[in-house]
């Protein structure tokens, strides 16, 4: 809806994907937060899972960037160091990696791949019960 009623000048996909984002995790669970670090750097999603664990979770579009990269990584770090977390999550459009840290592992995945790893969750939970 929002790229039919834009010129497309301005049509920021970044904030396109932290909703699809959104929604995908809606659709499974029912809390949804952004966290926010001592030092002040946001992280997009903080997800309680139905196991009591958490899942950060950062959105942007891509990390080529160096700024975008060091920015969305070291929020991302942070709250796994504060929250004791080993493993986090970068969603982009198109990037796939794996970033290794002193106390963790950041997993760069592609908007796709997320998407079908959760639909892949919600129909096993549905023809589970």
């Amino acid at each position: 809806m929002v790229t039919s009623v834009s010129s497309g000048i301005l049509a920021n996909t970044g904030h396109l994907l932290e909703n699809l984002v959104f929604i995908a995790l809606r659709r499974i669970y029912p809390q949804i937060y952004y966290y926010r670090t001592k030092s002040g750097r946001e992280v997009d999603f903080i997800v309680p899972c139905p196991d009591h664990s958490q899942m950060l979770i950062q959105v942007c579009e891509s990390l080529v960037d160096v700024r975008t990269r060091k920015r969305e990584t070291t929020a991302l770090t942070e709250a796994m160091s504060e929250l004791n977390k080993k493993t986090g999550f970068i969603v982009t459009k198109n990037d796939s990696e794996q970033i290794d840290f002193e106390n963790g592992l950041i997993e760069v995945v592609p908007i796709w791949r997320f998407l079908l790893d959760h639909t892949e969750y919600v129909v096993g939970a549905i023809t589970t019960d």
